[in-house]
């Protein structure tokens, strides 16, 4: 049950003579019964006791150890678990000494196991950090063992914590001394962030491997390497990093357990790949790997299996399939051949059945003699009858194979091309999709040469297409590139032809590595040679990224567009311009870049089919938004754009249509909805008049059917002398009506009236106002809501004036609320975009007022477009005066991106935070902070930034709102962790925070509440659980005991019903008296249930 905590406090407010030994009672219950009470109650309820405890505590005692300890020991911990972020800020902000501080952390961690991960979190932010950051003399309880620091003031909470609060916090913090505490992530930002340790990176890296490596399952290295990996993707460190790290994992492969070998040696593998460039990693010379080893135990494998069965059908000559694999791997396989053992293998490895590899290694070491020649077999069936064998005992196949076989094979044979051939041409063919990531590390350890190594890739090439990715990916991982990077004088496998290189040495397996690791193994690669092998990603980082091309990045940019201008569908010209947009939103490339790109791709619009044309200006305007403040980008004048033409067909339309019983509805002047519209568009539509066309229009438009754009233009070329008055018939009904015209014809029928009617329409009258106004607001605009990227294209190109393109996005504008967020970013992508950014006297349609000027040019599109794309196309926007235009994430941009103001970045902040504060709730307050952290996080802002947000914020708390307040210092705490290192905020010094206060009116609680038959109970000493809080809230409740509220506490704690925060109040308040003493014994309760 749910009840209020207006409901709460009513009945604690009566109980509150007797509430603190029902609370003893409470804890004692739940210590003694080892209950955890984590109904949805227990919030509002410790809320409630916030208010009518906490809050009255004087500043002494919240100074005094034993007071605390009973406190939160005695009566509260069986309701910590779920305490609100509100009642943790409030207990943070009282007069804590780090003393009490820290036994009320010690009292959290007791709980830490009970909690969500979200409300372990909510501990640490609304709890911890505050405290510790606060601005007084002992700010963050600093001790000199890090040890005890770190246990002291964070508890279990610590392993939340990035690694740099932890210095940022404390300058002496040593983290070396604390690796037994910190969580994965914690220890891979101990390696790769560049945190101020008295040690240098290359002693940091050691020391942590050291301890991971004593005991590397227990101690986590692969989540560690996981995590190390990822950071170094994101974060890009220094080479020193790669040099200190790689070498020494490298080391290690001799002596971890061969389950680590392939996720050690894959994680080496990503850091080869984020190396920079001119950056040399020395990587030591390690034996030969050996494959993984199974052990075979055929006591315990065939303790329960009967063979005898079996015996009978092979001494017949048969192999049946549906026999277990334990029963033929337990029996006497005496004249056991290989042609039964090819028919075993492909019987079981087809199959969907799961046996061990032990079970494998056992059945394939006694059929050792004939195994050769079954895996021969196995290959030409599997190629005879075009199979593929990707059951789920494929995989351990293959690795005990790998032992039996491979492992036995001398350095000789692995360097002799006739032996591998035939080895993996012949035999294991079959089984290389499906190859584990050890036997591929084992295999890429051996003695090869480039010319066997180059074979091995050709062969698992050519099993490419039986490949989930993830497996192809590990081919790469852990075969081709440990070989290719191994330290030797053949390293990489050098030749002067880049495609034979690319081809010999990846194979397919070539598109899933980055570009520029090719450069890193290969100095003299030439991409622009190979472009037809290169994926839609590598060709966009052949453009985007900063690589060691002989030649320069004009030419470069030139020689891809023009191959894939070429065949651009075939080529993944669409998908490459993606990739293209993502990379430079993540990389921030250069100027140069954005000046040969941009004005290339522009210049293709006139050349490319008309559907290629709305995804090229796409990604013009995704990169003109991404040009840099300063870069100026001189864009070709196009000629205005053709709006895509549909061809007819009406013999094809009409061949198998019937309009003979149409033609009698129209004969009596009848146009009936439920007729398709092909008949209509095939019949004689004499004297159909402008009426009947809006009829049948509105009765379609609205419908769920759907009609391609090629019928739409046949009834529509047909009905062209009725079609002008016959959309203002519509414009004129739909608006009357309140109707939106939302099915899936009007985008066809728009493209339509596009052929017919915009692509018609002289120069001169696309300038003037009065048609274009008559055009958009009387004909057109049902429409609007649903137009595509072409027709958007069509008419961006069309001789515009400022004038009237502003009055079409005006039009737009009034549809914006029937548009879906997609559809209203074509708008603005396809549309108003193209437009403004066109190489003309006027470009822009700049005008001196911002607010005109953004609501004439971008209408309600406005607020999807990032702040900065605003600055580029007007250096005189001023957003300050817009604020009220600016979205949530506009308003958190102007703070938190480096923009060209006028003012300084204090200035903004202020008076954006000014304005927001007037009237936080409807100016969307929460929603700019949570993008403001989310900018923080992403583009790491200078500390000019935060020391200007951070001290205003933190003031701000005084005057706003109990619900603000939690949100504005969730938002202070995140941009605390986000702070640069160096960067020292100054924190304004706050009052202790008061508890929320919950308003409690009983009368309007009791109104319909009925306690009679509660009474009766209560008298006769007795607290059923089955009747509802309110009904205890509102009764009288003289002689209520400690004990009784205790019961009532254990009871609607521990159940599902919810109960508001002032029913509990008015509870609590009148047991006040008790309520100390029932906390003590429900804890007791709950902490003997434990």
């Amino acid at each position: 049950m749910t009840y209020s905590r207006e409901t709460w406090k009513l009945l604690l407010t009566k109980t509150s003579a007797v509430l603190d030994d029902a609370l003893i009672m409470v804890a004692h219950v739940v210590s003694n019964m080892s209950l955890t009470v984590m109904g949805p109650s227990v919030t509002p309820v410790l809320d409630v006791l916030g208010e009518l405890r906490l809050d009255l505590i004087s500043d002494m005692l919240w100074k005094d150890i034993s007071f605390i300890s009973a406190l939160f020991g005695d009566g509260l911990r069986p309701f910590l678990s779920s305490a609100s972020g509100s009642l943790l800020q409030c207990v943070s902000g009282k007069n804590l000494t780090c003393q009490t501080f820290q036994h009320i952390v010690s009292e959290f961690s007791h709980q830490f196991d009970h909690m969500r991960e979200e409300q372990a979190e909510e501990v640490l932010k609304f709890f911890i950090l505050p405290f510790l950051s606060r601005n007084s003399s002992d700010s963050g309880c600093i001790s000199n063992n890090s040890m005890a620091w770190l246990l002291n003031n964070y508890g279990r909470f610590s392993v939340l914590v990035p690694l740099k609060s932890l210095f940022d916090l404390n300058k002496d913090f040593d983290p070396l001394a604390v690796l037994d505490l910190l969580s994965s992530k914690q220890t891979a930002e101990l390696m790769v962030l560049p945190l101020p340790h008295p040690q240098g990176k290359d002693e940091v890296i050691n020391r942590v491997l050291d301890h991971l490596l004593e005991s590397p399952v227990e101690r986590n290295l692969p989540e560690v390497l996981y995590h190390v990996v990822f950071l170094s993707t994101q974060l890009e460190p220094p080479c020193e990093f790669y040099q200190a790290i790689i070498p020494r994992l490298r080391e290690s492969l001799t002596s971890v357990p061969g389950d680590l070998e392939p996720i050690i040696s894959g994680a080496v593998a990503g850091l080869l790949v984020l190396t920079p460039t001119d950056c040399e990693v020395l990587l030591p010379i390690t034996p030969p790997t050996q494959c993984p080893t199974t052990p075979v135990n055929e006591s315990r494998i065939c303790e329960d299996i009967n063979s005898n069965a079996l015996q009978s059908y092979l001494a017949a000559g048969l192999v049946p399939c549906n026999i277990s694999l334990e029963q033929y791997a337990c029996a006497q396989l005496t004249g056991f051949t290989a042609q039964h053992l090819a028919q075993l293998l492909v019987c079981k490895l087809s199959s969907n059945m799961t046996y061990s590899r032990e079970t494998w290694k056992l059945l394939l070491t006694k059929t050792s003699a004939v195994l050769d020649d079954a895996l021969i077999m196995v290959a030409h069936v599997v190629s005879n009858m075009s199979l593929t064998v990707m059951g789920p005992s494929v995989t351990p196949v293959l690795d005990v194979l790998g032992e039996l076989r491979l492992d036995l094979i001398s350095d000789m044979l692995w360097k002799d091309i006739s032996f591998i051939s035939a080895l993996f041409g012949d035999g294991l063919r079959p089984f290389l999709s499906s190859a584990s990531g050890s036997l591929l590390q084992c295999v890429s350890g051996k003695n090869l040469t480039c010319q066997t190594f180059q074979h091995i890739v050709s062969e698992f090439s050519h099993q490419f297409d039986h490949m989930r990715e993830e497996q192809a990916e590990e081919v790469l991982r852990f075969f081709i590139l440990p070989f290719l990077s191994r330290n030797s004088s053949d390293s990489g496998c050098i030749s002067n032809n880049s495609m034979a290189w690319l081809l010999g040495n990846y194979g397919r397996f070539s598109v899933f590595v980055p570009l520029k690791s090719l450069f890193d193994l290969n100095k003299d690669f030439d991409p622009l040679a190979v472009l037809d092998l290169l994926s839609p990603k590598q060709t966009a980082e052949l453009m985007v990224l900063p690589l060691p091309h002989p030649q320069g990045k004009d030419e470069v940019i030139n020689r891809v567009l023009d191959h894939l201008l070429e065949s651009p569908v075939e080529r993944n010209l669409p998908e490459v311009l993606y990739h293209v947009v993502v990379l430079s939103r993540q990389l921030e490339p250069p100027c140069e870049f954005y000046q040969a790109i941009i004005p290339r791709l522009r210049e293709s619009l006139t050349s490319v089919p008309g559907d290629l044309e709305p995804i090229i200006s796409g990604a013009v305007a995704g990169l003109l938004v991404l040009t840099p403040t300063d870069c100026e980008v001189l864009l070709p004048i196009t000629p205005p754009t053709q709006c895509p033409t549909t061809p007819v067909n009406e013999s094809r339309i009409c061949e198998d249509i019937n309009s003979n019983a149409l033609q009698s509805y129209l004969a009596a002047g009848l146009v009936p909805c439920n007729i398709s519209l092909n008949q209509y568009a095939c019949a004689q539509l004499t004297g159909f008049t402008a009426q009947h066309l809006a009829q049948l229009l509105v009765c379609n438009l609205s419908s769920n059917m759907t009609y391609s754009r090629e019928t739409w233009k046949l009834l529509l070329t047909k009905t062209s002398a009725v079609l002008d008055d016959a959309l203002i018939m519509v414009a004129h009904v739909v608006s009357n009506m309140s109707l939106t015209v939302m099915g899936p014809s009007v985008t066809p029928v728009l493209d339509v009236l596009g052929e017919l009617r915009l692509d018609l329409i002289s120069d001169m009258l696309w300038k003037d106002i009065s048609f274009i106004s008559a055009l958009f607001g009387d004909g057109l605009r049902p429409f609007l809501s649903s137009a595509s990227g072409s027709l958007l294209q069509c008419v961006s190109g069309k001789n515009l004036t400022c004038q009237t393109f502003q009055h079409i996005v005006s039009e737009f504008s009034h549809q914006f609320d029937h548009m879906r967020e997609e559809q209203a970013e074509k708008v603005l992508r396809f549309f108003i975009l193209p437009f403004l950014s066109r190489n003309s006297s006027d470009s822009g349609c700049i005008s001196n007022n911002s607010m005109a000027w953004l609501l004439n040019n971008y209408g309600r599109f406005s607020v999807l477009v990032p702040l900065k794309s605003l600055f580029d196309l007007n250096k005189d926007f001023d957003p300050l005066a817009v604020l009220d235009l600016l979205s949530p994430k506009q308003t958190a941009e102007l703070m938190v991106l480096p923009l060209p103001h006028p003012q300084g970045k204090d200035e903004v902040i202020n008076r954006v935070l000014d304005h927001l504060l007037e009237s936080p709730m409807e100016r969307n307050l929460p929603e700019v902070l949570y993008h403001v952290v989310v900018l923080s996080r992403q583009l790491e802002p200078p500390c000019e930034f935060y020391q200007a947000i951070i001290p205003r914020l933190r003031e701000s708390l005084t005057s706003v709102s109990g619900d603000l307040e939690i949100i504005i210092r969730g938002g202070v705490e995140r941009l605390l962790q986000l702070t640069p290192i160096d960067c020292l905020v100054p924190l304004p010094v706050t009052l202790p925070t008061q508890c929320l206060t919950t308003p409690v009116n009983e009368s309007r609680i009791c109104e319909d509440i009925n306690s009679n038959a509660l009474q009766s109970y209560l008298a006769a000493g007795l607290v059923p659980c089955n009747i509802s809080l309110e009904q205890y809230a509102c009764a009288q409740l003289t002689g209520f005991t400690a004990q009784h509220l205790a019961q009532l506490l254990v009871c609607k704690l521990s159940s599902n019903m919810t109960y508001s925060r002032e029913t509990w109040k008015l509870l609590l308040t009148k047991t006040s008296a008790v309520l100390d003493d029932a906390l003590i014994m429900v804890a007791h309760v709950v902490s003997n249930k434990v």
